[in-house]
């Protein structure tokens, strides 16, 4: 997701999960990582919601994080991007999800994450859409600057609760029969500490190869005005 956010340049996003609690985590870890993001659920009061998606089309918010029904009937012109985090279990969710996008002549795009085990599910929504979905391909990455945020947090636990007498006996050792500074010889350390770190994610991405797969729709801008000759209609995208 963040991968996406950084290299899609988007204007206004909205984000679509199943429930309510997954709408809150989510838009505070992006809010930790520095996105102007909020939930929407039905949880909210009415007038908190009302707020909410009011700062999105004012653009003092650019992340919503929405739950199917509190985001049942938003117009907001300037979303450029709906990304469907957890997918939709029927197909009329979907094309509603993807209807909040490519509005008043503006081209949107929609965003599918699919599990392996979810492929019926995709099937289903290509076959409705009648539009075969593109791969993306895109490198998995950890959140801007996690890896750095835990392991400061990790190093200033060790600080405040261990007792290092001994560690920096051994550096004022080290210091001396290699004839550098500390500084140098902590930043040799945290270096050798990031490396062995990223081993062990390589290690961990090499078991468990392709969890996720991401497919994109490119929606066409919607016709300004549009003919219904029965009840039942067609969103074309």
């Amino acid at each position: 997701l963040f991968n996406i956010l950084k290299s899609e340049n988007p204007d206004g996003v909205l984000i679509f999960m199943r429930t309510k609690h997954g709408t809150k985590r989510l838009a505070q870890r992006l809010a930790k990582q520095g996105y102007a993001s909020a939930a929407l659920n039905g949880d909210m009061a009415q007038s908190t919601r009302e707020k909410t998606v009011l700062n999105f089309k004012k653009g003092q918010l650019d992340i919503m994080v929405a739950t199917d029904v509190a985001a049942r009937g938003l117009d907001v012109d300037r979303i450029s991007h709906v990304i469907n985090f957890d997918i939709p279990k029927d197909t009329e969710s979907y094309v509603h999800r993807i209807g909040r996008t490519g509005r008043a002549g503006r081209q949107g795009k929609a965003i599918l994450f699919v599990k392996p085990e979810e492929k019926h599910l995709l099937m289903g929504i290509e076959k409705v859409t009648k539009q075969k979905m593109t791969p993306l391909n895109l490198k998995e990455s950890q959140e801007p600057s996690q890896e750095k945020t835990s392991l400061k947090n990790k190093i200033q636990n060790i600080i405040e609760k261990e007792n290092l007498k001994n560690e920096e006996a051994l550096l004022h050792t080290y210091q001396t029969e290699l004839h550098c500074e500390l500084k140098q010889i902590a930043a040799a350390l945290l270096k050798l500490a990031q490396a062995s770190n990223s081993t062990l994610k390589q290690n961990k991405l090499i078991k468990n190869p392709n969890t996720l797969k991401d497919h994109t729709l490119q929606l066409r801008p919607r016709p300004k005005h549009k003919k219904r000759h029965s009840q039942k209609s067609t969103r074309r995208h």
